[in-house]
């Protein structure tokens, strides 16, 4: 079956993701595990990992036979540290995620606009943990026809 415009939105992010390497120039290895809606990451194998958020739409409005919708989706992204400063490692994670999803369109055409709203470290890990994570909050802005969510 077709997929609607919002997963074609949310299946294009994922691949900007899976493309956060360093062997294309980001900083970290972010893109190695890409997750939708996981709730627990299991063990180390399976870091660094980014995980996908997308929630309930907002802001909604009907315009002469159009549904105008905000999607909001959180990302979050883990990987292990070296380092003696979580700060600087989360960083160059908040970085790699910005630059890959503002630095062109990352929903393959099929939103009107790409707000990004917050990102950074909630909270610190504890002396002696070697995980850090890293959330970015965005507000994608799309519309699909009215009696057909498979179609703008």
């Amino acid at each position: 079956m077709a997929q609607t415009i919002r997963e074609k939105i949310i299946s294009s992010i994922v691949d900007r993701l899976e493309q956060i390497r360093i062997v294309n120039g980001y900083n970290s290895e972010i893109g190695l595990n890409v997750f939708r809606c996981r709730q627990a990451i299991d063990d180390a194998s399976e870091l660094p990992c980014a995980n996908l958020w997308p929630m309930m739409d907002e802001q909604i409005d009907y315009k002469y036979g159009e549904i105008h919708a905000t999607m909001p989706i959180k990302i979050e992204a883990f990987q292990t540290f070296t380092g003696n400063n979580a700060s600087v490692e989360s960083e160059k994670i908040l970085g790699d995620l910005m630059y890959a999803l503002t630095k062109s369109d990352p929903t393959g055409g099929y939103s009107d606009n790409l707000l990004y709203v917050g990102g950074g470290v909630e909270s610190y890990p504890p002396d002696g943990t070697r995980i850090i994570g890293v959330h970015v909050d965005l507000e994608i802005q799309y519309y699909f026809k009215n009696d057909n969510p498979y179609s703008r």
